[in-house]
């Protein structure tokens, strides 16, 4: 794929497991990222790519991969992470050169919410069972954040200790947190390390 701008378009398959054949293949005038689909399995939330620098997430069908719509957040945002809430009434959108964190209602499809001067520009990130907590790593930052998704405010950030990085680099490239939502596993990707962090007092 190509994740838009001086990258290039990208395109999608969708593969039937069932019968082991391709449904279809679409090619798309945009880039494509980390794309999320909906509860219903009926629509993919796809970014249009982190160097395409428009803020704009594409709903594709996923019957046949045509483009039923957009979401839209700011002008210069560098679409790239893309979570469908556990009810599936809301949609997260992380850029990555944005500091700040937007959701979306998925049936007007417009931004409802947003989370402001976050730690840098948004990688991935993670939600709760609930949709009350999202713990988000950032450009130059070894560690993460946590934000009250109701409030819309953050309430930690929590370094790595012990651990460094260069600065502005992609330091902590990953995050995810146990079923029982006790424990939370960052990856560290320049020293190579996941580290563990107990979230039960949360």
């Amino acid at each position: 794929h190509g994740d838009g701008g001086i990258h290039g378009t990208g395109s999608l398959l969708k593969y039937d497991l069932i019968k082991s054949k391709i449904a279809w293949t679409q090619n798309y005038p945009f880039g494509i990222d980390s794309g999320a689909i909906s509860l219903d399995g009926k629509t993919i939330y796809m970014p249009d790519g982190e160097a395409a620098y428009d803020g704009t997430w594409h709903l594709i069908d996923t019957s046949d991969g045509t483009i039923k719509g957009t979401i839209f957040t700011v002008s210069g945002n560098a679409a790239h992470n893309t979570i469908v809430g556990f009810t599936g009434k809301h949609v997260y959108l992380g850029g990555l050169n944005n500091s700040t964190f937007f959701a979306a209602d998925t049936t007007t499809n417009k931004v409802t919410s947003t989370i402001t001067k976050m730690a840098g520009g948004v990688r991935p990130f993670t939600i709760n069972g609930s949709e009350s907590l999202v713990f988000t790593t950032h450009t130059g930052l070894l560690g993460f954040q946590v934000s009250d998704l109701n409030a819309s405010k953050i309430l930690y950030t929590v370094p790595v200790a012990g651990f460094t990085a260069p600065a502005g680099s992609t330091s902590a490239h990953g995050i995810t947190i146990s079923p029982d939502e006790k424990e939370l596993y960052l990856i560290d990707t320049p020293n190579s390390y996941v580290h563990v962090f107990d979230i039960s007092g949360l």
